[in-house]
């Protein structure tokens, strides 16, 4: 992953892959960003796309027909023609007003030209732009203005003494060009564009795209559109039928969940990872709290900072990636202490929550597209997909989700079984049966309301406190445990860490068609497996130093059959 697709990729965290049904593919460990992949280039991005933090600053200038009150967002576009969310809406600009011109007249002998239009509210020196006049064609133009009453006024420097008015007009007070100001640039490299979007006068929940510019750098843009001209464009609804947000919509994929899953037609996200790599060195009463050996992400804010010893959690404020230092959104109120071990994670609330993507968006994740478990006592690990179902997989427990067109609407979570899984990677689907390791045993889930206990006869693995041999050792980090299956050898293996290992160097096996049992045990650890095709099928292991061995290969253990 690091070498070939993105360098900037924890390989210490597993990564969930789900594949869309366009082919595109989102990888997600729970640490770093979530990662996009189209399989087709030799580098991958991140997914979703940053929507500005800071708003525009709106005005006019010149004397024109832009009139109303008008705000406006910014957003990016990416390489991939995704759009971000909008960003703070700008300030509010009054661009004048306009109305209807009741009568034009003038006075033959010194060519003064008045215009009748009750209740007007124009002041003396005032520059307005009149259009439409029939009949005095002269009158229709740019002009400044002296006050007479409250509903009529003359027109400076425009002497009129021979014509008749017909009918119309329209006076505006407006300004000729809008401005943009303080325009964000992007920080991300792959977006591509950018989009002011501004509203039409009276309507404040469709916005019109007014400036489209590949210009990255640029803090500053004018336009000259008119309503008429901008209601020509490209609109974008703020909002559904339903008042759902529709142009905000675009939120990035939750980094903070560790196991993606595609099903009809969205991505699901779940598993939230803690992470506890380094020491921190936090300081009574400052901000700031300094890493050592660690390597925190510019994502981790938002997040919690538990501390050992500390009374309360923190939340991050803000990451400096490059002097490995967090600041928090208060004071560190606790002691302060060299090297103290920690724990980075999402808030409690966040740990019961399922994400989803729009339909057909897989980068698009708002962030009110979420499901709730209720609370068990148990933590949620993973996702699996079996037939018209997804499954929501805890380590003790396993829940059966299903919906129709929302998940937030017509769908609903039910609890299938009372056993569940270790990780998202220690089950696997053999024909109509799932098969899965967890904290009893390795059990054999259908679906239905019970899972069938298979793993009896080697029951004394899994019992801690036994008279000897060998047992599974739950004291080690399990991150890495995992089950393969081979096809062709119609056989499941569990890599795990045995009694006096701390990295998976053994592997639970199962003949699933003769129920047969053995252990195997490796030189190495395998912390990754995968099925592939170099000539036929072949159980491919991720190992030590980069290294990728081949399972069941060989003829002889020691010895070269080449050599006797």
């Amino acid at each position: 992953m690091r070498t070939v697709l993105l360098a900037d990729v924890s390989g210490d965290y597993p990564m969930s892959y789900a594949e869309t049904p366009s082919g595109l593919l989102l990888i997600a460990n729970g640490v770093d960003p979530v990662i996009r992949w189209n399989g087709l280039t030799g580098t991958a991005d991140h997914a979703g796309v940053a929507a500005p933090t800071t708003p525009v600053q709106l005005g006019g200038v010149g004397v024109g027909t832009i009139a109303g009150r008008y705000v406006a967002y910014q957003r990016f576009i990416d390489k991939f023609g995704n759009p971000s969310n909008l960003s703070p809406v700008s300030n509010v600009v009054e661009a004048g007003r306009d109305a209807l011109i009741d009568r034009v007249s003038y006075d033959p002998t010194t060519g003064v030209v008045t215009i009748r239009s009750e209740g007007h509210g124009l002041a003396t020196g005032e520059a307005i732009v009149i259009s439409g006049v029939e009949g005095l064609e002269l009158v229709n133009g740019t002009w400044t203005i002296t006050r007479v009453d409250d509903d009529t006024f003359t027109i400076n420097g425009l002497t009129v003494t021979n014509g008749r008015y017909r009918e119309g007009g329209v006076w505006t007070w407006g300004v000729a060009t809008i401005v943009y100001g303080a325009v964000e640039p992007p920080a991300e490299a792959k977006v591509a564009k950018r989009q002011i979007l501004r509203n039409l006068d009276g309507n404040a929940e469709t916005f019109y795209v007014d400036v489209e510019t590949e210009d990255l750098t640029a803090t500053a843009f004018v336009s000259p559109k008119t309503d008429e001209q901008l209601a020509a464009g490209t609109p974008v609804p703020l909002v559904f039928d339903d008042d759902l947000p529709a142009a905000n919509r675009f939120g990035v994929p939750p980094s903070h969940k560790a196991v993606v899953a595609s099903h009809l037609g969205r991505i699901f996200a779940t598993a939230d990872v803690t992470y506890s790599e380094g020491h921190v060195e936090p300081v009574f009463g400052s901000r700031v709290v300094r890493g050592v050996g660690t390597r925190f992400r510019a994502n981790f804010a938002g997040r919690l900072l538990y501390v050992v010893g500390a009374l309360q959690a923190y939340e991050i404020a803000a990451v400096d990636t490059d002097a490995q230092e967090l600041t928090l959104a208060t004071e560190y109120a606790d002691s302060t202490g060299p090297f103290g071990g920690f724990a980075i994670r999402s808030a409690p609330g966040e740990r019961r929550l399922v994400y989803y993507s729009e339909p057909a968006l897989p980068e698009a994740w708002p962030p009110w597209n979420a499901i709730a478990l209720p609370e068990d006592g148990d933590e949620i690990i993973g996702l699996m997909v079996k037939g018209s179902f997804l499954y929501i997989l805890e380590r003790r427990h396993i829940y059966r989700f299903t919906f129709q067109n929302d998940p937030a609407r017509d769908g609903n979570p039910f609890l299938a079984t009372m056993r569940g899984c270790l990780n998202n990677r220690c089950h696997v689907q053999v024909e109509d049966r799932a098969y899965m390791l967890d904290e009893a045993g390795i059990h054999a889930f259908d679906g239905g309301q019970e899972s069938q206990d298979i793993s009896t006869p080697i029951q004394t693995l899994f019992q801690q406190g036994g008279l000897g041999g060998l047992q599974v050792n739950w004291n080690a980090d399990q991150k890495l445990w995992h089950a393969a299956h081979d096809p062709v050898k119609e056989t499941i293996r569990w890599f795990v860490a045995m009694s006096g290992n701390r990295l998976p160097r053994h592997a639970i096996c199962f003949d699933y068609r003769q129920e047969r049992w053995w252990v195997e045990e490796y030189p190495v650890a395998v912390t990754s497996s995968v099925v592939g095709t170099i000539g036929y099928r072949r159980s491919l292991v991720g190992s030590e130093a980069r290294r990728v061995l081949c399972l069941g290969e060989g003829t002889l253990d020691g010895v070269d059959a080449g050599h006797g």
